[in-house]
């Protein structure tokens, strides 16, 4: 785990990956089956947060705009917010 984060007795867990050469796909999927398991082993209800940062040569040509991204994958106590830079 990067960053876990215990502010008024709630643990927030954050993940912080780099594209590699597998692509933003893999390196999600990889990024997810992590965070979920020190979710497992730190606080069932931890709030997740993946960072996921693309610096490959078509994602750094895109204006800001398009590449931050946001979304939830996943349902209830198993959701991770996936942030995309």
């Amino acid at each position: 785990m990067d960053i876990a984060v215990e502010y008024s007795g709630v643990i927030t867990i954050i993940e912080i990956k780099l594209v590699n050469r597998y692509g933003k796909g893999k390196t999600i999927e990889n990024g997810l089956t992590q965070i979920r398991r020190y979710r497992d082993t730190v606080d069932k209800n931890a709030p997740c947060y993946l960072v996921v940062f693309d610096r490959t040569p078509d994602a750094r040509q895109k204006p800001w705009k398009e590449r931050l991204t946001r979304e939830v994958i996943g349902e209830g106590r198993d959701a991770v917010i996936v942030i995309g830079a």
